[in-house]
């Protein structure tokens, strides 16, 4: 053979066309991963031009346009799944396929007989790889790309998101493909490359989900892993770390983890990751090849001193899962923990010996650093179990905290409970974060302080820490009564309402068209389910109605904690006019009047006329009254079968007809329209007694009448039990 035919360029093309099965399998993964999306979206595209032709279907035809150019631009962009997907599973194949004949003794002294140096076969292998695939990946893009511009769909495909899906997929298909090429030179055997891969990519991640669990399961304030942990899993697997980052959000997901995002800088930036990385573990695997020796061909590791930390790593991860499956299994007890633990680093350590010399004569190779790898896992969860870590305990300092929130159901001012981002909306003043600092010491000090009979409900903190950090601390057995003040200080603040209020954030549409907007008032008279009192259509109405009770919100904000309301305004935006991507711009929403709102009271009676109803026998036609029993209950339901119920409800219900009994009964109930929102602080008996009592109210609309059933509850110690009790005797 002449020294032309060992030219770099004649081995690199030799290398492809002994391997078209690669160059084939790339074509049809990208148009798999690019083209049959795309058509389709275009094959929906004309599905949704015909229905647009009909007039009552809800998108117009620009609409659909629009929609389909938006969906196009997704695939084509960085963001796109399918193509990640596609590129590496051929990263992993061609990384592996290039390097392989290192696991086959012939072809091993076939290569390294040829006048080629190490490090020209490796450059010569590398690039190979990397023209089986990218080539035809720009090749299948340009396709796609000529067709949508065609088909006139390419109105959201710009130039930047062009670069940066490009260089974005380009970037990461060289680092997967790297780590695959790294796996086969440190390996001598194929299935044990490819079980090392699937370590390599997936060993860090789980790891840190496992870790997670035993953090759960023992940390009692636990809501979110540690910034380090949420590094880890975003940054410690190359392929989870492609798939997780989005070039529109800017953000990097976590799969399988409970943090739900890390901000990017996003752009260009997302390109420092995958690049820096190739490069060092190019150059690890290039150092590797350059030292490997021929001999070890066939072995399950090419190179002795990485046998022990892979076997190190793999048998703490075998312990921590062991110990998890086992905890599943023994529910109840710590002691299936402990022993899946120590069984589970025995057993991995065991069969990796055997792997490692391919003789069962060798699983107690090495048995002192199984001894001491299971006391290391056995030692690793009981510090956690223990929190050594002072996991519970943490508090950031208040001059490190940069913004801070209060994530709760039930304490909170606002009863339609708005889902916010969690990190993005938060509060930054200097005051509201020293009253969140403020309690999260009362919660940390007081923790377990609740007894039985008390009241404690769950709330978490979660802080922005001026690094960037995201700590998220949940207290779920604190006393009420310990952190009630600082939590009405908190949310009855001037910075909370106007951050978190659905009242001081929701917006009106911007259009002098009246109807557009609608605010429907109810009184206690009017429930659910029936047509309001009265409604208002003049935006400049409704703005003044709004603008009031805000300020009346603001000045009574305490109040509205403790009372009930007294009336009900349900505001309406058309969806057509509901700005994008605003969380503030509610289609609907229900915001709360009370008695201590005077203004805003006297504003609606000015404008609608309507003002707050004291429920008596004049707008009330019965009461009734129900005493459950669970065992009589289902001894009805055996005994008469499916007219049980209707036997029992006879049998255990008291209809009040009486204009007087109705109006002692009435004196102070609140429907449960109004309970289910009111404040934390207006405390209700709900079924005190087992007795559950209901109101027919009569509900007038024009010229017609409505009555309707609504439930009936009392502030607590003020159900009239001792009149209840007659009318069950005299019946």
């Amino acid at each position: 053979m002449t020294s032309k035919n060992f030219s770099f360029k004649s081995l690199v093309r030799h290398n492809m066309t002994s391997r078209m099965w690669a160059i084939a399998l790339s074509i049809l993964g990208c148009m798999a991963g690019l083209l049959l999306p795309i058509f389709a979206i275009q094959q929906n595209y004309r599905v949704q031009l015909e229905l647009a032709a009909e007039p009552d279907y809800v998108f117009t035809a620009a609409d659909v346009l629009k929609n389909t150019q938006n969906s196009i631009a997704q695939v084509i962009s960085f963001d796109s799944p399918f193509i990640k997907l596609v590129l590496i599973v051929l990263a992993t194949l061609c990384g592996v396929a290039m390097f392989r004949y290192l696991h086959d003794r012939r072809q091993v002294d076939f290569y390294h007989a040829l006048p080629i140096s190490r490090g020209k076969l490796f450059a010569v292998n590398y690039i190979s790889g990397v023209l089986l695939v990218l080539p035809f990946y720009l090749i299948v893009l340009v396709i796609g790309l000529i067709f949508v511009s065609a088909m006139g769909l390419g109105g959201q495909i710009t130039g930047a998101l062009l670069v940066q899906s490009i260089l974005g997929n380009i970037a990461y298909f060289l680092l997967n493909y790297t780590v695959a090429v790294l796996c086969t030179v440190l390996t001598g055997n194929t299935i044990i490359t490819v079980l090392l891969g699937i370590w390599a990519q997936l060993g860090i991640p789980v790891l840190m989900v496992m870790v997670q669990c035993y953090q759960a399961m023992f940390y009692e304030t636990f809501s979110s892993a540690v910034p380090l942990m949420q590094t880890f899993v975003l940054y410690g697997s190359p392929m989870c770390n492609y798939l997780a980052t989005e070039q529109y959000t800017r953000t990097m997901t976590v799969p399988l983890f409970t943090s739900t995002a890390m901000d990017t800088a996003g752009g260009m930036a997302i390109l420092i990751y995958p690049v820096v990385l190739t490069i060092v573990l190019g150059v690890l695997s290039y150092f590797l090849f350059v030292r490997r020796k021929s001999e070890n061909t066939g072995m399950a590791v090419s190179f002795r001193r990485v046998k022990a930390p892979i076997k190190w790593f793999m048998s703490i991860f075998s312990g921590l899962g062991f110990g998890l499956i086992f905890t599943v299994i023994f529910t109840g007890t710590s002691g299936g923990m402990w022993f899946g633990l120590v069984f589970g680093v025995v057993l991995c350590h065991m069969i990796v010996e055997i792997i490692y010399d391919f003789d069962f004569k060798a699983l107690l190779h090495h048995w002192k650093q199984m001894i001491v790898l299971a006391i290391l896992a056995v030692v690793v969860v009981a510090g956690i179990k223990n929190d050594v870590f002072g996991y519970d305990s943490y508090i950031p300092d208040v001059d490190d905290i940069a913004s801070a929130a209060i994530e709760s159901p039930y304490y909170n001012i606002d009863w339609n409970y708005n889902d916010q981002d969690i990190y993005k909306d938060q509060l930054s003043d200097a005051e509201s974060i020293e009253k969140i600092h403020q309690l999260a010491e009362l919660s940390v000090a007081n923790e377990n302080s609740w007894e039985v009979g008390e009241s404690s409900h769950t709330y978490t903190i979660h802080y922005t820490l001026k690094n960037g950090d995201h700590v998220s601390r949940c207290y779920s057995r604190v006393s009420q009564k310990i952190v009630e003040d600082v939590m009405i200080d908190l949310l009855t603040s001037e910075p909370y309402l106007k951050q978190y209020s659905t009242l001081q954030t929701i917006q009106i549409t911007e259009t002098n068209e009246e109807g557009m907007t609608r605010l429907k008032v109810r009184s206690s008279a009017a429930p659910e389910g029936t047509l309001p009192q009265a409604t208002l259509i003049s935006r400049n109405e409704i703005q003044e109605v709004i603008d009031q009770l805000r300020a009346d919100q603001i000045a009574n904000a305490e109040a509205h904690l403790k009372e009930f309301p007294v009336m009900q305004l349900t505001i309406e935006n058309e969806w057509a006019e509901r700005p994008e991507d605003n969380r503030r711009a509610l289609y609907s929403a229900d915001l709360m009047v009370y008695a201590a709102d005077t203004d805003t009271l006297a504003l609606i009676k000015r404008l609608t006329g309507v003002e707050p109803v004291k429920l008596s026998h004049e707008n009330v036609n019965s009461i009734e009254i129900t005493q459950y029993d669970e065992q009589e209950y289902y001894d009805y339901m055996n005994q008469y079968g499916e007219y049980g119920e209707d036997r029992f409800m006879e049998a255990h219900t008291v209809t009040v007809t009486d204009p007087a009994t109705i109006d002692a009964l009435l004196e102070s109930a609140i429907t449960g329209s109004m309970t289910s929102r009111s404040g934390f602080l207006a405390q209700t008996a709900s079924y005190e007694n087992n007795l559950a009592i209901s109101a027919v109210i009569e509900n007038h609309q024009g010229n017609e009448t409505w009555a309707t059933k609504e439930s009936l509850f009392y502030p607590e110690g003020k159900m009239p039990t001792e009149l209840i009790n007659q009318l069950f005797n005299a019946q």
